[in-house]
């Protein structure tokens, strides 16, 4: 119902784990997306970052899903969504990187075009709301990664 509460909440989630199915990572988005316009939170969204010395880590390495054997200092560690390091037989690090730019696209698109949120900032200015509408439009649902 969008209560004050309810839009306190910053539920975080997490894609590409293994054993995670393509479906399974839209069943995610789809969900904290719903979450988002049903009831006023803003989600986070994060790539699963095999650390060493996690469990995570010990099993993308057993079963081979690392994209690369990182050292302990590797930067691709610190920055998860910017090198996802799994890949499985379901996804990849280029599907993974694109769905989670997909999602917050979808999410600027979505909180940019409430009522609310046009009314005050393009009130007194249609060609300018009109400006913004498409670029906006073209960015949130664009299909190519950028």
């Amino acid at each position: 119902d969008g209560s004050s509460s309810a839009s306190k909440m910053h539920p975080f989630f997490i894609i590409g784990m293994p054993g995670e199915t393509k479906e399974d990572i839209q069943n995610t988005l789809n969900f904290a997306f719903m979450l988002m316009k049903k009831y006023n939170v803003r989600p986070s969204m994060g790539i699963a970052t095999p650390l060493i010395g996690t469990d995570l880590y010990n099993e993308a390495k057993s079963k081979g899903y690392l994209v690369k054997d990182p050292d302990a200092d590797a930067k691709e560690l610190m920055m998860g969504t910017d090198f996802p390091m799994i890949r499985t037989a379901d996804f990849d690090p280029a599907y993974l990187k694109l769905q989670w730019k997909r999602f917050y696209r979808k999410l600027a698109y979505y909180q940019a075009m409430k009522p609310l949120y046009l009314a005050k900032r393009f009130k007194k200015d249609p060609k300018t709301f009109m400006s913004v509408s498409k670029k906006l439009a073209h960015f949130a649902f664009s299909a190519k990664a950028r």
